[in-house]
């Protein structure tokens, strides 16, 4: 006989933050540059961790060594949550430290977030608003600013993992978002939320 009060277990989901490129634009490590005081790859995990997910899988590159001294404080606290994945084919573009950060998520995550490391302005509420449409049924969430979908971050059930995989070249999931336009839940969040800092003009903006 069912217990009629036991408790739905908890569905484990991942937030996988992308901090491998080489910030051509930047001039410098884009992960190391501080804003507000804080070097921004340790603003990146430290959303993902306050968003309440089961793990963080933090992706490297360009800068391995610099970005996981930076973070070794946050590893530390993060009591297992969070680790580190080199991508040593950062080089050839986004999808493949995407498909990095996938293998290394746990078979026991449903759904995946990608979280580009330089989005610092971003608020652990919409990370949780995306989990909550997955919750309700979407395959796929991502905000939307002024009526326009935004690429990230975004959220991607595991049953479309395997077309993740099959994405080529200097794109992330942006690609599967279009293909599967319907079937995108959008989740209205402020301009300011999803600013990016691409160059150093970007912080006089």
């Amino acid at each position: 006989m069912e217990d009629e009060h036991a408790q739905p277990i908890a569905r484990q989901w991942a937030v996988v933050v992308l901090a491998a490129g080489r910030s051509s634009r930047m001039g410098q490590a884009k992960q190391l540059v501080k804003v507000d005081g804080e070097l921004m790859v340790r603003r990146a995990v430290g959303v993902a961790l306050a968003s309440g997910a089961t793990e963080i899988v933090l992706v490297t590159g360009a800068y391995g060594k610099d970005v996981a001294l930076a973070v070794a404080g946050l590893q530390r606290r993060a009591t297992g949550r969070l680790r580190l994945v080199h991508n040593p084919e950062w080089e050839a573009g986004q999808a493949g430290s995407m498909q990095t950060g996938l293998r290394a998520v746990s078979a026991t995550c449903e759904a995946v977030i990608f979280l580009p490391v330089d989005q610092p302005y971003l608020e652990p509420l919409l990370l949780q608003q995306l989990v909550e449409a997955w919750q309700q049924g979407a395959m796929l969430a991502a905000p939307r600013v002024e009526g326009e979908l935004r690429g990230a971050p975004a959220l991607f059930d595991r049953s479309l993992w395997p077309e993740l995989h099959r994405v080529t070249g200097d794109v992330g999931g942006r690609v599967l978002l279009r293909a599967h336009a319907e079937q995108v839940v959008a989740v209205d969040a402020p301009a300011a939320w999803l600013r990016d800092v691409d160059t150093p003009q970007d912080f006089a903006t």
